[in-house]
Parts: structure tokens; sequence; C-alpha cells
């Protein structure tokens, strides 16, 4: 007869009984493996001891996939004892769903052996006793034997490398998009500012058209233009920037003379030039030297490093420009005594955003981005630049290298023909559209006191009214306006009698070549960036398509004005 605490305590006393019992046997195991390691020829004993010494899991298997050996690590790895895995096939070590394709991989692998990695390219998986899997890398390698040879698998679990390849994978996802938002917003805050901006200088012209103010006025008049100016210029920087990390910074080539370029570029550099009485030096081959390049484009490169020179060159100082042809090449530089470029940073000078710090007291603006974009606009002309100093307070040196057009193709294509253009265009009816009132109104008083006639108006109906009772010659059409887009209000008017032939101007400040494409689609002439000048009103309307007319000046019939929603 048995007591209730005897009864309690025979779990316990069985635990007890088995696991002392599994001790014995793992004992015993240990001494005969032991027993069979002294019993090896020492070759063997040799490669066991290899095999229980290597950092990762090792299973040898025969040709028909039964496991043979299986190494201390694979125990740990798999979690079996060896005893329950010799003699079974191998495929009990990988997930159900792998299995049968890995026969016929394990079938192939024996009709050609050799030294590789298992399934390179793919997610290869192994299977625990407990039924948890791992990500493994395997490496086959064929071990030779007695009737042929054996196959030996090293097996590596990259959970953890597999985890942290995850965490870089979503780091860098959100560093990506992190840029992707900023140069969004740079660039969406660019175009936002542009607007107003040119707005402020467009009402600066009309000021100055009014007749001589009084002195303060036309102080107050000229800061506000110059304050303005400096402004639009870091507005471009801004959506320059922009572009160069989105990769839109485009070109137009044509042919070009390079003296034209270098007298457009000092000339536009003047300005800082003469406040820091600076004296620059330029010095130019004796024949023209032609070029196929994008003359704006050529001209921004050549004024960004010289007004980089004259920011960083002392009051008085001296700035050298140069060019000369060298092997086919013709070699633009750059030279000043200026404060000169640290050696850590030379490499850096053409990143985005990059100012040295003992530069930064001595800038007169600017965000950084000059030097980046020259280093682009060179690159898109299959050209290169480079930056020299012989360290601070030595002074600096830039070197452009541009590619000579041959003098055969010179010829064809008229090298030095680009001129300055005239502002000057005869009368025209000039329809404007656009939800923006203040920059438009502006830029509608300038062209009527050059004797222009001006409707403007602010919404798509509104540009189809005034159309067909103005008869304009030339329209000028925001593509975003309000209620009827400039899309479809220039489909429109290209459908009324009358008008299929006038000048159409899309008017946007988005420039990337998708825009483009669809106003040409939808029936516009040109397009012209906004904030437009006057200036680039005039210069269109001297040197633009002139088009077809809707009627004779004299036809025209008032301008019916609509009024302005909203701001674009």
């Amino acid at each position: 007869m048995t007591t209730e605490s005897e009864h309690a305590e025979a779990p316990a006393v069985a635990r007890v009984v088995e696991l002392a019992r599994l001790q014995t046997e793992q004992e015993i195991a240990g001494r005969k493996q032991a027993e069979r390691f002294r019993q090896l020829p020492r070759p063997e004993r040799e490669f066991d001891g290899f095999l229980e010494a290597a950092p990762d899991a090792v299973v040898i298997a025969d040709q028909d996939g039964r496991i043979i050996r299986f190494n201390a690590q694979a125990e740990k790895l798999f979690g079996y004892p060896r005893g329950e895995l010799l003699g079974r096939e191998v495929e009990m070590l990988i997930p159900e769903r792998f299995r049968e394709r890995h026969v016929g991989q394990r079938t192939a692998y024996s009709a050609n052996p050799s030294t590789r990695p298992m399934g390179t390219g793919q997610h290869l998986y192994g299977l625990r006793k407990d039924g948890s899997e791992f990500p493994a890398e395997i490496s086959l390698s064929p071990l030779s034997a007695e009737d042929g040879f054996v196959i030996a698998s090293t097996i590596r679990d990259v959970s953890e490398h597999r985890r942290m390849e995850e965490e870089l994978r979503q780091r860098t996802r959100e560093l990506e998009d992190a840029a992707r938002h900023k140069d969004e917003f740079l660039g969406m805050l660019a175009h936002e500012l542009r607007n107003p901006l040119g707005t402020i200088r467009n009402a600066v012209q009309v000021l100055k058209q009014l007749g001589p103010p009084d002195p303060n006025l036309q102080w107050a008049r000229d800061v506000i233009g110059r304050q303005a100016d400096h402004m639009a210029h870091l507005v471009e920087d801004l959506l320059d920037a922009s572009r160069i990390a989105h990769g839109k910074v485009s070109i137009r080539k044509e042919t070009i003379e390079l003296g034209q370029v270098v007298g457009q570029a000092v000339e536009a550099c003047r300005h800082l030039l003469s406040a820091r009485k600076q004296q620059v030096t330029v010095s130019l081959p004796s024949r023209p030297v032609p070029l196929l390049a994008d003359p704006m484009r050529l001209v921004q490169v050549l004024t960004n490093l010289l007004n980089n020179a004259a920011k960083y060159t002392e009051d008085g100082g001296q700035i050298w420009l140069t060019a000369a042809e060298e092997e086919g090449e013709v070699v633009v530089r750059v030279r000043d005594n200026g404060i000169g470029i640290a050696a850590d940073m030379l490499p850096r000078v053409f990143d985005l955003f990059t100012q040295a710090p003992s530069a930064l007291d001595r800038s007169e603006g600017g965000i950084g981005i000059g030097l980046a974009m020259v280093g682009n606009l060179v690159q898109l002309h299959g050209g290169t630049v480079q930056a020299f100093s012989d360290g601070l307070g030595r002074g600096s040196e830039f070197v452009v290298r541009l590619p000579l057009l041959s003098a055969t193709y010179a010829g064809r294509g008229g090298a030095g023909e680009t001129g300055h253009l005239s502002a000057e265009s005869p009368l025209r009816r000039i329809l404007v559209a656009d939800d923006n009132g203040d920059l438009v109104e502006a830029v509608a008083q300038l062209l009527r006191r050059r004797g222009h006639e001006v409707c403007v108006v602010g919404d798509g109906p509104a540009a189809l009214a005034a159309a067909r009772t103005f008869r304009p010659e030339v329209v000028f059409l925001d593509i975003e306006l309000p209620v009827l887009s400039g899309y479809e209000v220039a489909r429109r008017l290209r459908q009324q009698p009358g008008l299929e032939n006038v000048l159409l101007v899309a008017t946007t400040g988005h420039a990337e070549e998708e825009v483009r494409y669809r106003a040409h689609d939808a029936g516009f002439d040109a397009h012209l960036a906004k904030p437009y000048r006057v200036d680039d009103v005039l210069n269109f309307l001297a040197h633009g398509r002139p088009g077809g007319y809707a009627g004779p000046r004299g036809s025209a019939a008032p301008c019916v004005k609509a009024p302005f929603v909203g701001s674009s």
C-alpha cells in the first residue's frame, strides 16, 4: 500500500532514472566514439579532428544522399544528436517544400561534382529538429572515398546577417526617402518663391519708368531691385540643386564661339568685380575658337567660376581668365590670388552644398551650388573640370577642358553667329491668361508703355472669350489656369475660325521635358518659363516665330477682363 506522498514522488523518480539512463548512453556513445577515433588510421584521425574543430556545421553524405558524418557544430545548429542522423537522408535537414527540388539538384551535382556554393542567387533554408527554419549559406565540396566520392556540405546560419542586411536596406530606403523629400521640398519652395520674386522685380521696372522719383524713393526702389535680384539668384540655385539631384539638368548644343561666351560671362560679373575693385585679365587665342555647346549653360559655367574667384579674393585682388587650344581641346583657366583651398577640401569642392569653413566669413552669399553646377554642366558637355590650390592663402585655379569643334563642322554650323538679341519688336495685340494678377499686370503695364495692346484675363473660360473678341496676335497661356487648363484652352483656340494660326506660348514654372511635350501636343508654338520678366517677353516677341495673325490690328474689339481667382 502506497501513501499519497510516495505516489506524488513517483514521476520525479522516473525522470531522474531517465536522465541517468540518457547520460549513461551518452557516456557510452562518447567512449565508443573515442575508441573508434583511436582505432582510425592517422590520416582519418586528423581529418576527424579537423572536422570537429571546424567553426561551421559540416554534414557529409554519400552519393545516395545518406548522412555518414556529422560534426559537433552541425549537432548544435540542427538540434539532432548525431546518432539520430547517421544513415538518414540529408533531405530531412531541409524544409519539406524544397525537398523534391533538392533531390534533383543533388543528382545533378553527383554527375558534375565540384567545389562551389550551393544555390547561387537563391535563398536557402535549413530545418531544425524542433521544426524551426533558418536562412543558410551552403558550400559543397566532393571528397575522395574508396567507392568514388562523398559530398561535404558546409552550412552556416545567416539569420543575423540577413537581419542586418534588411536593417541596412530599410535604413537606406529611409535615407533615400528623406533625401527625395528634401529635394522635392527644395524644388517646390524654389518654384513657389519664383512667382512673387518675379512680380517684385517687374514692379521695380514699372517704378523705374514712372519718371524721376524723390531721391529717397529712388534709393528704396534700387535697394528692392538689388535684393530681389539677389534672392532670385538664390532661388535659381535651389532649383539647380533640385535638378542636379534628380539628374534633370539638360543642355541644348549649338555652334558657338568661345570669345563671345567669355565676354558675356565677364559682363555678368562686372558689378561684383567693380564693387571689390578687382582686376580681371582675359587672354584668349588670336583666332576664333569654335565649340559645340549650350551658350547659356557655358556662360553659366564661366560666370560661376568668376563669381567664385571674386567672392574669395580680397578687395583689389587679381583674377586671370585664359583660354588656349591643347591637343584637340580648349582649356579655360580661371585663377585668382585669393584665400585658396585647403588640401582636404579639394576633392569635395564640386559637391552640392559644399563651402569651406574658412571661407564662410568671406562669402558674399550663396548656398554652395555654383561649383556643383559647374561640374555637372561641364560633364554634360563631354568635358572635365579640376580645382587646384597650393593651400590656404595661396590662391586657387579651376581648369575646364572642353572638346574642340573641328574646322569642317564649324564651317557648316556657322560658329560665331550667335549674338546679343535685340528686344525691339513690331507692335502686337497680346492676350495674357494667368491667375497671378500681380505678375501679369506689371508685365502688361510695361508692354503697354511700349505701345503694345494687352488684354489680361485670369482663367480658362475668360481666355476663350477674350480671344474671340480681342483677336490677339500672340497669346501667353499659363498651363495651370483655373477652371480650364491652358492645355485645353490651346486646343480649343486652335479649333476656332480665324485663330488657328495665332502664336500660342505656354507659360509655366515647370521646365520638365514632359511638360514641353504636352504643350506641343496641345498646340503651343513655344514655351516661356515663369516667372518671366518684361525683357523675356520683349525678346520673345522680337525673335520668336512670327506665325499667322488672327486679323488686322484695326479690327480688334475691346478686351473683356475677367476677375482673377487664386494665385499660382
